[in-house]
Parts: structure tokens; C-alpha cells; sequence
């Protein structure tokens, strides 16, 4: 079983072992879009310890059919995933195509769905028994396929988080199937008509403080690990002051980068671990500095 969990060793780029033996730790998740195979072939060798091959918001609505297709052949064509998993993040539920993505892209066996705008956690039991129907038809272990659930992105997810434990309880599938929360502000901002999401000093504001406040808070109640989002304002962060004014950097198990020109590559960043207690991979613009990050949502 894949673990969501934070970051060991000081700076060892080769994903640290999973307790159980079978899968690695994940530290790190690396959109790319589903219909680009020149991005993907560069994210392949990134050392990313996972890639999230994407087919909402980064693909569009004409090229969703050969984005499906191109997915499903590059999960096909690298079934050893021992050292970089493959998760799918299909489009959401209230989309109307999120069942169509999900047979599309099935027989490639994704490690992992990533799901998207949720307004509620029974929507993420529905997901779940969709993916228990697939494994079974497939004849695979039912709830080996685990979702990653993006909890945040409209009002009412924020107002349904406290609800989780309760219409996911444990011992259903569709907990034990759940690997992990994270949180997002475009979604959300755009669904609130905000228009800035940081102050003057760079800080976030109070509502997506409090998103991703209660993203933890609900990892931890649920018991999975929450997963933090690289910074929405794509400033150069020093990665240790980022944790440091965070007072969360040693709750977020992993991190989710997103850029647009996809010239990156994987570098170990992160303030002392004897401060920090965790060492972080981000995406880092190749000629930039040790030690300093470009991040983008």
C-alpha cells in the first residue's frame, strides 16, 4: 500500500522505502499534462517520486480523447513502478465524464486517482465504488487503486470537511481506499470571485488559511497524511523560510508541483533537518540556486 508520508533522510534524492516494504514513500507529485508526450518524457526522468498525469484543467475539452489514450499507453508501457509512481487525475465528479476517464485510463492500472472539486465527501465514497467495481471486473485487489482527494476547491467542500469521518467511516472501502488529502486555491478563489489570494507581505489570506488549516486537521482526524501545495503566487521562495512562517512544516507528508514552462528538474531542498524535522523534493528551475524554489499551483 502506497503511504502519504512525511519526507526521511537529509538529502537523499532515491525515494526512502515504505515501511511494508512494497511501495516507496511518496514526497513529491509532479503534474503533467495527459495529451503532451514530450512533457512526459521529460517528467519520467525528473526523480520525481511521483507523476500525476492530468486530465482536467491542463488538457482541453478537444484533446480529453487522445489525452485518455496517451495516458493509458504511458501506464501501460511502465509497469515497473518501483521507483516513480503513476496517479491519474481525472475530472470531477460533477462533470458528467469522470467515469468515462476512469474506464479509459483502468487497464494501464494507475497507482493512483487523483480527485478534484469534490463539494462533498459522499462524492468521494461514489469514486470509490466505481474503482471497486473496475478492480473487480479487472480481477484485481479490490481498494489497490487509492485516491488522493483535492478537498478544497468550492464552498462547499470547505463546509463539508467536518463530515468526512463520518460518511467515510473506518473500515469502509472507501477509507481504506483514501491515501491522502490536499488542498487548492484557483478553484476556490475563482469559485468565490477572490481575486487575491496572499497580502501585501506575501502571506496567504484568511480563507485559504483556513482551506488549508482544515485540510490538515481533517488528514489527521481521518488518519492519512495531508499533501501541501507549492507556492499559488509563483514567487522564489527560500523553501526554509517557507516552512519556517508556515507552522505547519511538519504536518504536510508531501508536496504537489505544477509549472508552466516544464523546464525543471528534481532537486532536494528544504531548510536544516534538525530545525525542520523533514527534508522536501521540489521542482526547481534548473539554473536557480540551491536551496531556492520557483513554485507554481
Amino acid at each position: 500500500m502506497s503511504k502519504l508520508s512525511p519526507p526521511a533522510g537529509v538529502r537523499n534524492v532515491s525515494p526512502p522505502s515504505s515501511t511494508e516494504g512494497a511501495n516507496p514513500v511518496l514526497r513529491s507529485l509532479l503534474f503533467v499534462p495527459g495529451d503532451s508526450e514530450r512533457k512526459q518524457a521529460k517528467a519520467v526522468d525528473c526523480g520525481a517520486d511521483a507523476l500525476l498525469l492530468d486530465l482536467e484543467d491542463s488538457v482541453a475539452a478537444a484533446q480529453l480523447p487522445a489525452a485518455r489514450q496517451r495516458v493509458r499507453e504511458l501506464l501501460t508501457a511502465r509497469t515497473d513502478r518501483s521507483q516513480q509512481q503513476l496517479w491519474v487525475r481525472v475530472n470531477a465528479l460533477s462533470s458528467g465524464i469522470l467515469l468515462q476517464d476512469l474506464v479509459a485510463v483502468f487497464s494501464g492500472v494507475p497507482d493512483g486517482i487523483v480527485l478534484p472539486k469534490p463539494s462533498s465527501p459522499g462524492e468521494v465514497a461514489e469514486v470509490s465504488n466505481y474503482l471497486t467495481a473496475l478492480e473487480a471486473q479487472a480481477g484485481r485487489d479490490l481498494g489497490s487503486t487509492k485516491l488522493l482527494v483535492i478537498a478544497t476547491e468550492t464552498p462547499q467542500a470547505l463546509l463539508t470537511l467536518s463530515s468526512y469521518g463520518q460518511v467515510l467511516p473506518a473500515g469502509e472501502m472507501s477509507r481504506q481506499r483514501l491515501a491522502g488529502l490536499t488542498w487548492g486555491s484557483e478553484d476556490l478563489s475563482a469559485a468565490m470571485g477572490i481575486t487575491h489570494k496572499t497580502d501585501r507581505q506575501g502571506s496567504l489570506t484568511f480563507t485559504f488559511q483556513l482551506a488549508r488549516s482544515l485540510c490538515v486537521v481533517t488528514a489527521a482526524a481521518l488518519g492519512v497524511r495531508p499533501s501541501d501545495s507549492t507556492d499559488a503566487r509563483h514567487r522564489i521562495l527560500s523553501f526554509a523560510e517557507h516552512l519556517a512562517d508556515s507552522g505547519l512544516e511538519k504536518c504536510f507528508g508531501f508536496w504537489r508541483a505544477r509549472h508552466n514552462n516544464h523546464h525543471v528538474h528534481c532537486q532536494e531542498v528544504g531548510g536544516d533537518p534538525d530545525v525542520f524535522g523533514l527534508s522536501v523534493s521540489a521542482f526547481v528551475k534548473s539554473d536557480w540556486a540551491s536551496g531556492v524554489a520557483r513554485f507554481a499551483i
